[in-house]
This record gives structure tokens, C-alpha cells and sequence, in this order.
């Protein structure tokens, strides 16, 4: 009988250490390949860090200065020491206008013709009749004096007159009251402005047409009142028109600053002058 009890004891131990061995033994084969798999990874990892190059390029030190570029619009235009103004000496009426704002002129180019008003031809013919009345009173006057019937002082007297009315008539005849008037352009120019149309009746010294040399535009920009400090007159500026961005950008400097906000923008102006106006486009957004 105890024979019988200590063989399943036996058995039982064998089994459990047989057991034990086979758990201990597929432990250790598992961890076998993790370990194997991370050391080949990292060695993989290694290795590619080894590989990666990176390109740097060097440039020698010196000093200068940081630009930093500032963005501003504005228009082309004319300067105004530079506009040329027509008017007439007498009121007149425009009979025909022959060029239209923008357009290029040459030296002598027939830009209106202007006639003078009724009420001026009125004034012109009042004149005639006043000096021929007046040289008629005088001779008067000097036949009146042969006979003793006049002083020298009625002469005299009689004679201003005449002179008065002798010079009115010259001056309107001077300033061309009595014919046809055309104004024509005195050097190669753009017709900037035309302040009258045909038919029009205008005053004496009215303002007809302006025009500006092609060579004297300027660009008129408007930047905002903090950014004032950050320009100075002689700076470098590209003037590109807006209507073509990708346009090769024109050269020029800073002219002058203003010191006054502008009551329609609210912005500082400031007038650049290009290094070239040719191409430039009076009016145009810059």
C-alpha cells in the first residue's frame, strides 16, 4: 500500500518538473528573436543616421544694413511748377477744340481756336466810334482856337480825350479783340487739362487747357502717418503700375516729404521722381 502511494507522488513530481523545465525552456526561446530583432533594427538605425548628409554654405561677415521694404500706392503726375496754363485777355467764345486730355502735341500744334464774344466785338466797335469822336472834337476845338473862340486849355482838354479813346481801341486791337484767335502749344507737351468745350462763352483770364512736358511727371504716393519715420528724401524707390504687376519696376527717389495729411486720403504725400518718364502714364495708379 505505500508503495502504491509514493509512485504517484514520484510521478507527480516528475510531471511538474518536466512541466516547469518546458515553460522555463519556451521562455527563453521566445525571448531569443525580440532580443535578436531590436539589436538588428537598431544597428539598421545606425547606420542610416550615418548615411544622412546635410549641405551648409558659409558667406564671409560683414556690416551693412537690414532693408526692410515698404508698400505704397499713389498716381503719375504732372509737376506743378511745370504746368503750362492757357487763357485769353478778353471774353471769348471757344469755336473748336482740337485735342483731348492725355494726348501728345508737338511744338506749334494748333490746341484751340476762340473768337472774340459779342459783348467784347461790342466793346471793340464802341472804341472806333469813341476815338473817331473825339479825334472830330479836337479838330473842332483847333478851329474854335484860330478864331479866339477857344483856350488853349479847351486843347488841351479835347486832346486827352482823344488820346483816352485812342488807346482803348489800340489795346483791344492789340489783344486781337477783332480777329480770330489760335492757340497753338509753345513746346512738345501732354494736354493735361481742358477746362472748356466748344460754343462756350468765357470770361477774361479764364483758365482753357493745361499741359505738362513728358519728361516732368512725378509719382505722387500716399504711405500712413506712422510709417513717416521710416523715409527720408534720396531713398531708393521700384515704381511698378498696378494695371501690369509682373512689369519690369522703373527706378527713382524720394523727392520730397510733405508735412500735412492729405483731407480726401488721410495719408502723408510723398513725390518720387523717376529716373525716366517714358512709359509712364499721366493719371495712372502706381
Amino acid at each position: 500500500m505505500l508503495s502504491i502511494r509514493i509512485m504517484p507522488v514520484i510521478v507527480a513530481i516528475a510531471l511538474a518538473a518536466i512541466v516547469v523545465t518546458a515553460i522555463s525552456y519556451n521562455t527563453r526561446e521566445g525571448e531569443n528573436p525580440i532580443s535578436s530583432a531590436a539589436v538588428e533594427q537598431s544597428t539598421s538605425t545606425e547606420q542610416n543616421e550615418s548615411e544622412t548628409v546635410v549641405f551648409v554654405k558659409t558667406a564671409p561677415l560683414r556690416r551693412g544694413l537690414i532693408a526692410e521694404t515698404l508698400m505704397s500706392y499713389g498716381t503719375i503726375v504732372p509737376r506743378t511748377d511745370q504746368i503750362r496754363s492757357f487763357s485769353v485777355p478778353f471774353e471769348s467764345v471757344i469755336e473748336k477744340v482740337y485735342v483731348n486730355a492725355g494726348q501728345q502735341v508737338d511744338l506749334n500744334e494748333l490746341l484751340l481756336s476762340i473768337a472774340a464774344s459779342p459783348d467784347t466785338r461790342l466793346q471793340l466797335e464802341q472804341a472806333r466810334i469813341d476815338r473817331a469822336a473825339a479825334h472830330q472834337q479836337e479838330a473842332l476845338v483847333q478851329i474854335r482856337l484860330d478864331l479866339k473862340l477857344a483856350t488853349r486849355q479847351d486843347l488841351v482838354t479835347t486832346h486827352q480825350l482823344f488820346e483816352q479813346a485812342d488807346k482803348k481801341l489800340r489795346n483791344l486791337v492789340r489783344r486781337g479783340v477783332g480777329t480770330k484767335h489760335e492757340i497753338r502749344a509753345d513746346a512738345p507737351a501732354l494736354v493735361y487739362l481742358i477746362n472748356v468745350s466748344q460754343g462756350q462763352i468765357v470770361p477774361a483770364g479764364t483758365n482753357l487747357l493745361n499741359t505738362v512736358p513728358q519728361n516732368q511727371l512725378i509719382v505722387r504716393l500716399g504711405i500712413e502717418p506712422e510709417d513717416l519715420r521710416e523715409v527720408q528724401t534720396g531713398q531708393p524707390v521700384q515704381i511698378r503700375p498696378v494695371h501690369v504687376p509682373d512689369a519690369e519696376p522703373l527706378a527713382g527717389q524720394i523727392e520730397l516729404l510733405t508735412r500735412a495729411l492729405d483731407p480726401q486720403t488721410r495719408l502723408v504725400n510723398v513725390l518720387v521722381k523717376p529716373d525716366r518718364s517714358n512709359g509712364l502714364l499721366l493719371n495712372d495708379y502706381v
